[in-house]
């Protein structure tokens, strides 16, 4: 069999070389397209879509078990922040001037730099005038203080004093000139006084010398705070009329739960003397108070007590109370409360509201057992505040109003009466301010009194308001601005009727209305220039009865920082 397969396989090969006159060329005609016929694919494993969805119940329990955890802490570095560069600070400044009226100025501050364990400085100031107005005595003025003060810081608790004396020197100028000066004794009220310029010449001297000390405002809110305050002064007269007075006050806050508790206390010792004799006072003074507070209000409750040396004063309890309720989100506040005053009017505090008292007149004390007040209090926005109270106290004994003087040989000076009367008050206050360039101010105050046996609050006006505004332009041009204006009010006088009878009698003074403008030009960081103008509307008015003020004056100088 394999030997006939060789035969054949050796035969084939012969047969096809053995085809003669054949031609092997081939001619092509056209451009050879090569084509794949489209292959039809059958899947080796077909996918079948099954729409039915198996759900087997699973079971699962939850073991719970503490896993004990390590809190560790890992120290971190403390920031290094660097701070803002401290505003230079510099010993003094000095401002001087000189005026119309023939009015100089002048002013020093001087003071320790920055320290964080004391500070101390001192103060002087000079202000006269020996100008004259018109139709009037001799209306010249000197003022000059000096003050020295300082603070040390230990540890907790801060020290502080000073000393400080004035010397403010005035005339006796209300009386009609011409008319005094007259040689006609007849019609001539004044005549015999002796109206020489230093035989009208007043001089009030103070020395006063005050010291605390106190916390240093502890971060904890819930520390102690205290603060006490020492105080004594020697006020004095060039007609030896002279007040001596010592001062003690404490303020002590402290919490205690949730409780805000405040005892205030004081002990005031009064002694003056006088060419028509002497007069002594001590007040003791004791307030406790307690706080309630929530978010929405706040409660204060107190206990004020009264003791006094004068036996028509004796011991006296009186309960008060203050509220605040916040109206809207701390914006808006109203406040209620009822209050008692005791107060000693003393000679420095009449004679520094009106210093041409005369100088034989003693102290007294107001008492008002009741006070009733409301008001209202907040933010219109970020630019405006206000603040508005009203208040009723039906009864103040001791009440006093000054009054022209009617004695023989006083004709030309004041004094005052004590009458028991009711008051009606309100405040108000608004204030606005743009950034720091722009700040105005305005402030309302009536005062209705109404006495028991006066015919009038004399030489009280009834509504007093002031404006005010500063405006601040680049920090080298500085613009103040202030109005004070008064209604009318009432002054007393004696006439004799029929048949010779002295009465009393009111008669009215003409409201005021006192326009200032002041400007600062900063020439350098250091030295800059000022003028002042007073007055400008040039208007004759009287504070007082007979003792009118200057009319229109200015002012202008220089400033120095060193």
């Amino acid at each position: 069999m394999n030997k006939f397969l060789q035969i054949i396989l050796l035969i084939c090969p012969l047969a096809l070389f053995a085809q003669p006159g054949k031609n092997n060329d081939v001619i092509v005609t056209g451009g050879y397209t090569p084509k794949l016929v489209q292959a039809q694919k059958i899947n080796e494993q077909p996918s079948i879509s099954d729409t039915t969805v198996s759900r087997f119940p699973i079971n699962y329990e939850l073991n719970s078990r503490r896993v004990t955890t390590v809190y560790e802490v890992d120290p971190i570095k403390a920031a290094n922040v660097k701070g803002e560069p401290l505003t230079k600070l510099y010993r003094g400044f000095a401002k001087g001037g000189f005026g119309s009226y023939t009015t100089p100025y002048a002013e020093v501050f001087y003071n320790s730099i920055r320290s964080k364990k004391s500070s101390a400085g001192v103060h002087y100031k000079h202000l006269s005038s020996s100008g004259q107005i018109d139709n009037v005595g001799y209306s010249g003025y000197s003022n000059n203080e000096l003050n020295l003060f300082g603070k040390s810081f230990i540890k907790k608790t801060t020290l502080s004093g000073g000393i400080d004396y004035r010397r403010n020197v005035v005339h006796y100028y209300g009386f009609d000139k011409a008319k005094a000066y007259s040689q006609d004794s007849l019609n001539n009220e004044y005549w015999g006084y002796s109206l020489e310029r230093d035989s009208i010449k007043q001089r009030y001297q103070l020395v006063n010398i005050n010291a605390s000390f106190s916390d240093n405002f502890p971060v904890d809110s819930n520390a102690t705070k205290y603060k006490v305050d020492l105080n004594y002064y020697n006020y004095s007269d060039k007609f030896k009329a002279q007040e001596n007075a010592f001062k003690v006050a404490g303020d002590v806050s402290f919490y205690f739960k949730t409780y805000d508790f405040n005892v205030k206390g004081g002990l005031d010792i009064y002694k003056n003397q006088n060419a028509i004799g002497s007069n002594n006072m001590t007040i003791f003074n004791l307030r406790p108070q307690i706080t309630f507070s929530q978010p929405k209000w706040r409660l204060k409750a107190a206990l004020n007590i009264y003791a006094t040396s004068d036996t028509s004063y004796g011991f006296k309890f009186i309960p008060e109370v203050d509220f605040d309720l916040h109206l809207y989100e701390n914006i808006i506040i109203l406040n209620a409360g009822t209050d008692s005053r005791l107060k000693r009017i003393t000679y420095k505090t009449l004679t520094e509201n009106n210093p041409w008292l005369i100088s034989d007149i003693l102290p007294v004390n107001t008492w008002s057992p009741f006070r009733l007040y409301a008001g209202l209090r907040g933010s219109v926005s970020s630019k405006m505040a206000f603040n508005v109270r009203a208040s009723f106290t039906p009864s103040i004994e001791n009440q006093v109003f000054f009054v022209n003087d009617n004695s023989s040989g006083n004709l030309n000076k004041l004094t005052y009466v004590t009458d028991n009367a009711s008051l009606f008050e309100v405040n108000g206050e608004v204030t606005w301010q743009l950034h720091e360039k722009i700040r105005f101010i305005a402030k309302a105050d009536f005062l209705g009194y109404t006495p028991d046996n006066e015919l009038r609050a004399w030489h009280t006006p009834t509504l007093r308001m002031s404006y005010g505004g500063k405006y601040n332009l680049r920090d080298k041009i500085w613009i103040n601005a202030a109005l004070l204006t008064f209604n009318k009010q009432y002054y007393r006088e004696y006439i004799t009727g029929e048949p010779g009878v002295v009465q009393a009698i009111s008669r009215e003074l003409k409201g005021i209305a006192d326009m200032n403008l002041g400007a600062e030009y900063r020439y350098t960081k250091l030295l800059g220039m000022f003028v002042q103008l007073n007055n400008i509307f040039n208007v004759r008015y009287e504070r007082y009865k007979n003792y009118p003020t200057q009319r229109f004056n200015v002012m202008a100088g220089i400033s120095y920082t060193f």
